[in-house]
């Protein structure tokens, strides 16, 4: 399933703001909104696909300092819990580090699945960029994520 979304990015790099979304994604959404706790959703991002409108950006993010797209084509996003009130819990794989993440939401209303949310990722537990920045002078030290999944049930 390919549902209307958007999975952006965003941080500062040489003091200026960028916001980026990955073009390329798809997900595996089973949720059952009278037992949310057995429900699972599963995504696969390419890393390739990331984009942000910056030549330099774009450039170097397929590289193996960033998201080494030769060797991890993509990252896995997986759920470990979903609780009563839609909170989601779950691992983020992005190259062979796999990074906690909460902060996002499902909602369900007439056979309409929202997934929303924020949350960040420490550039040093992804191991993004840090053989040139790893002190975070040019590229901010943490990347926010947003997630905004709209998915209508089949």
């Amino acid at each position: 399933m390919d549902p209307p979304a958007t999975s952006g990015f965003s941080g500062k790099h040489a003091g200026n703001d960028f916001h980026g979304k990955f073009t390329r994604w798809s997900a595996d959404i089973r949720y059952n909104p009278a037992a949310p706790e057995s429900s699972s959703i599963t995504a696969s991002i390419e890393t390739g696909s990331a984009a942000d409108g910056v030549p330099l950006h774009e450039e170097t993010m397929p590289q193996a300092e960033w998201f080494n797209v030769g060797k991890y084509p993509s990252a896995e996003f997986k759920t470990t819990r979903i609780s009563a009130d839609g909170a989601i819990e779950g691992t983020l794989k992005i190259k062979d580090r796999q990074l906690p993440v909460t902060g996002l939401k499902v909602t369900a209303d007439k056979g309409v699945l929202h997934i929303t949310g924020k949350f960040d990722i420490a550039r040093k537990d992804a191991d993004l960029g840090q053989e040139s920045d790893a002190g975070g002078d040019y590229v901010s030290l943490k990347i926010g994520v947003d997630v905004n999944v709209t998915a209508k049930a089949p």
